[in-house]
């Protein structure tokens, strides 16, 4: 399914940089949105809609609009993410910093799924 995200910001002068700042996640994150790489979680949509003023709705395009090929995405600046991962797990955002304290997380969700 395809976000509306490049022409809503657009629409309203701001930047998908900007987005990524109005929401709290990385810039990289947005543009996966926008490429199709990616889909956002129930929070980051109302967030977005929130940014953008808009109803979570208005973020989706038409039903069979084409994804934007990668090659089209154009990244602002280059910058390599300060972070080792972003994770969604029960509904809920997890960012990593370190490979360690990824795998100490992930050890401990399949500890409390095996029960």
């Amino acid at each position: 399914m395809k976000l509306r995200l490049k022409e809503l910001c657009k629409e309203r002068g701001i930047t998908l940089t900007d987005l990524a700042a109005r929401v709290g996640i990385n810039k990289v994150t947005i543009y996966y949105y926008v490429s199709g790489r990616s889909f956002p979680t129930k929070r980051n949509l109302a967030m977005m809609a929130m940014a953008l003023n808009v109803d979570v709705s208005e973020l989706f395009a038409p039903q069979n609009a084409p994804i934007a090929p990668v090659e089209d995405v154009v990244v602002e600046e280059e910058v390599a993410p300060s972070f080792v991962a972003l994770v969604s797990y029960k509904d809920v955002n997890y960012r990593f910093d370190d490979i360690e304290s990824l795998k100490l997380r992930l050890s401990e969700w399949e500890q409390e799924n095996n029960g």
